[in-house]
């Protein structure tokens, strides 16, 4: 695949999300333009659906939740972006570089938008809930949704790999609950406590750790 003149001109950034949300007609991006509209989208959306989580704390956490957010679901999908390669090639999936690449961008589009499509609910939730194991709960719902129904958009010509996509998002989900730790606190700050907690921590014990939390 290939970025041309004559394409560009025919192309609109738009279509991309088009392709996103119509999978009858889904394409890769072919375009520069259509790339970067795509990336600026994904990083807008997930701030969005940040600041609708950082409400459970209010204040200055709203704008803490939607930059970290953003954070953890970019460094997690660059960090095992590596394995899905190799996973798919070793299933014998056959593909270039650029359509890998277009490929992982177009599911990325879908999680970002099924977790824009839950930001009124987690508006709710977040303003009128002081359990904060009940919103750690909410958000990793959503998650495992949105990586399910994301699924679909990671297919390429060759042979068929989807035990090989399924045992890549559940690395993905486990290297995010780990991301999200390093990246603490993420919805809850106490007063006058760092941007980010210096240590080192498996997630299990963070959760254990915040389970019985509530918002101040």
């Amino acid at each position: 695949m290939s970025v041309n003149t004559t394409t560009e001109r025919k192309s609109s950034p738009l279509s991309f999300w088009q392709s996103v949300l119509d999978p009858e007609t889904a394409r890769s991006p072919v375009t520069w333009s259509q790339v970067f509209a795509a990336l600026a989208g994904i990083v807008l959306l997930t701030v969005f659906y940040g600041l609708a989580a950082g409400f459970f704390q209010g204040d200055q956490q709203i704008l803490v939740s939607a930059f970290k957010i953003p954070l953890v679901v970019s460094a997690t999908l660059l960090l095992c972006l590596p394995s899905l390669y190799v996973f798919a090639v070793f299933a014998g999936a056959q593909l270039t570089v650029w359509t890998f690449f277009t490929t992982v961008l177009g599911f990325a589009g879908r999680l970002s938008l099924f977790a824009f499509a839950t930001l009124p609910i987690v508006w709710l939730f977040s303003v009128s809930s002081q359990y904060l194991l009940l919103m750690i709960a909410m958000h990793l719902v959503i998650w495992i949704l949105s990586l399910a129904l994301s699924r679909s958009a990671l297919s390429w010509p060759g042979r068929p790999a989807r035990g090989v996509v399924t045992l890549w998002l559940v690395l993905v989900f486990v290297v995010s609950l780990q991301l999200a730790t390093v990246c603490r606190p993420v919805l809850l700050r106490p007063a006058y406590a760092p941007l980010f907690e210096r240590g080192k921590v498996f997630f299990l014990e963070h959760f254990d750790h915040v389970a019985g939390k509530t918002s101040p």
